[in-house]
């Protein structure tokens, strides 16, 4: 459903990316780490095998790289299962999750905290992602007290399609990070970012872009269960799995 936003939204957090091909989507990030993405419709017009395998070498030849497919069977490939069997690189499962029909939510109650844009505090603290304040949407929730921000929510809308189409047949938001900070969790802070990412998604048709209401999606690792079953709690359902292989030599990026 959106691994496409996925790939857009690594691919936008540096000015220095480096794209390599559009199908399959292919590129090097600013950090120097290399991204490909295996889409069903990469799938449906796979290459042969000998392209393949020559892609996956040149790919994972590269000093960091993540591949992410919807086909299980990517694991099983040669190339990878060797670098995984030899313990260079590991496999994940992420969940695609989609929000149909966001439910009426109750007023969250954030006793001292307030929910802000929070593209100017992200520039700040995250300036080797800075570049994407140009195209998602950054809302923090802060203590004024303090002025301490406890947690922000990123959103990416797909700008790419501003009409429905058969494919995506609502405009789409992605939610491509929720983080609360370790000191300030157990307190509804990530309940209350995502529920004022709800109200966007809630607006009469005659008010959302195009008068077509959002779909609101967003990733998750299966491994996250805390996180999966807060998902599941707010009326997110899984709607796909994507195959995740990562070299060991670099953190992985949740």
């Amino acid at each position: 459903m959106c691994l496409d936003l996925v790939a857009k939204h690594f691919s936008l957090c540096s000015s220095k990316t480096v794209a390599h091909s559009e199908s399959p989507t292919r590129f090097t990030d600013g950090e120097g780490r290399s991204w490909l993405f295996l889409t069903k419709a990469d799938a449906a017009d796979s290459p042969g095998q000998d392209d393949l395998e020559s892609l996956l070498q040149t790919h994972t030849s590269s000093p960091k790289w993540t591949i992410n497919s919807y086909n299980k069977g990517i694991i099983a490939h040669p190339t990878i299962s060797l670098l995984i069997g030899t313990g260079r690189a590991a496999f994940y499962m992420l969940y695609t999750m989609t929000l149909q029909s966001p439910k009426n939510i109750p007023n969250t109650q954030l006793y001292g905290w307030s929910i802000e844009d929070g593209r100017d505090w992200f520039k700040r603290t995250y300036e080797h992602k800075a570049n994407i304040i140009a195209y998602e949407d950054i809302l923090v929730v802060r203590n004024p007290i303090d002025n301490e921000v406890g947690g922000f929510i990123s959103i990416l809308r797909d700008e790419q399609l501003p009409a429905p189409s058969d494919a995506y047949p609502q405009s789409r938001l992605y939610v491509s990070d929720l983080l609360v900070f370790p000191q300030y969790r157990r307190k509804g802070l990530a309940t209350a970012l995502l529920h004022a990412v709800f109200e966007r998604v809630k607006l009469p048709s005659e008010q959302a872009p195009g008068g077509v209401r959002p779909t609101l999606c967003l990733t998750v690792f299966c491994e996250n269960v805390g996180a999966v079953a807060a998902y599941f709690k707010e009326g997110f359902k899984v709607d796909d799995i994507v195959w995740v292989i990562v070299n060991l030599d670099q953190e992985l990026q949740a």
